[in-house]
């Protein structure tokens, strides 16, 4: 099953989600807020760069998220994921996750990456792409 963490403000979770009703793919989709632990350490897990993944560029966060996001680097693996819980404005959205892959933002090339093979090939044979 496909998750797909969003916020209702971001254009990129606006893209995503319009892009899975477009296909008529099923995702379970859940408020960025309403992120459980469970979901976060598996984001992390899928994450090449842990942390730096899944978290807002402090180049481009709200002044006001600066200090938050500085103060994870002094917090243990454990403290930072509740932290996180607490604060999940600090994460980029759209998260998009299944049982092995993570994409964070919308990327119309790597968002493909979540249809299936069958999917894909008829895509291709129709000259879709």
């Amino acid at each position: 099953m496909i998750i797909l963490y969003y916020s209702v403000s971001s254009t990129s979770s606006i893209q995503a989600l319009s892009w899975f009703e477009n296909r008529e793919i099923e995702v379970h989709k859940k408020k960025i807020k309403n992120i459980c632990k469970t979901d976060l350490i598996h984001c992390l897990s899928l994450s090449s760069d842990g942390f730096l993944t899944i978290l807002k560029n402090p180049n481009k966060a709200r002044s006001e998220y600066l200090e938050q996001l500085k103060s994870l680097d002094k917090l243990n693996f454990d403290q930072a994921v509740e932290f996180i819980l607490e604060h999940s404005h600090l994460l980029r959205v759209p998260l998009i996750l299944d049982d092995n892959k993570l994409l964070v933002g919308y990327n119309q090339e790597e968002i493909r990456t979540f249809l299936s093979t069958e999917y894909r090939f008829v895509e291709l044979s129709q000259g879709v792409l």
